[in-house]
C-alpha cells in the first residue's frame, strides 16, 4: 500500500515538472519574436517603419499613436498571459532606444 502511494507522488512530481518544462518552452518561444524585433530597430528609424516593422513579425500593437510617435508598445499577443514587450522610444519621430521585457 505505501509503495502503491510513493510511486503515485512520484508520478505527480514528474508530471509538475514536465508541466513547468512546457510552460517555460512555451514562454520563450512566444518571446523570440519580441526579442527578434526589438534587436532590428535601428537608430534614425522612423516610427511608421517601426510600425509596419511589427506587422511584419505579427505582433501586435495597441498603443499606436502617430501624432505623438513618441513610444511603440509592441506585444508578442493580445491574451493577458505569456505576453512579452518591446517599447522602442523615439525622439522627433526617429527611433532612439528599446527594451524587451515580460508585460505580464
Amino acid at each position: 500500500m505505501l509503495k502503491r502511494i510513493a510511486k503515485g507522488l512520484v508520478q505527480i512530481v514528474i508530471a509538475m515538472v514536465v508541466l513547468v518544462v512546457a510552460i517555460n518552452g512555451y514562454a520563450a518561444w512566444t518571446a523570440s519574436a519580441v526579442k527578434q524585433y526589438c534587436s532590428e530597430l535601428k537608430p534614425g528609424m522612423s516610427f511608421e517603419v517601426a510600425v509596419s516593422l511589427a506587422k511584419k513579425y505579427d505582433l501586435f500593437t495597441p498603443f499606436v499613436n502617430q501624432d505623438t510617435a513618441d513610444q511603440l508598445i509592441v506585444l508578442n499577443q493580445k491574451a493577458p498571459v505569456f505576453r512579452y514587450a518591446c517599447k522602442a522610444t523615439f525622439v522627433d519621430g526617429k527611433f532612439s532606444s528599446a527594451r524587451s521585457y515580460g508585460a505580464d
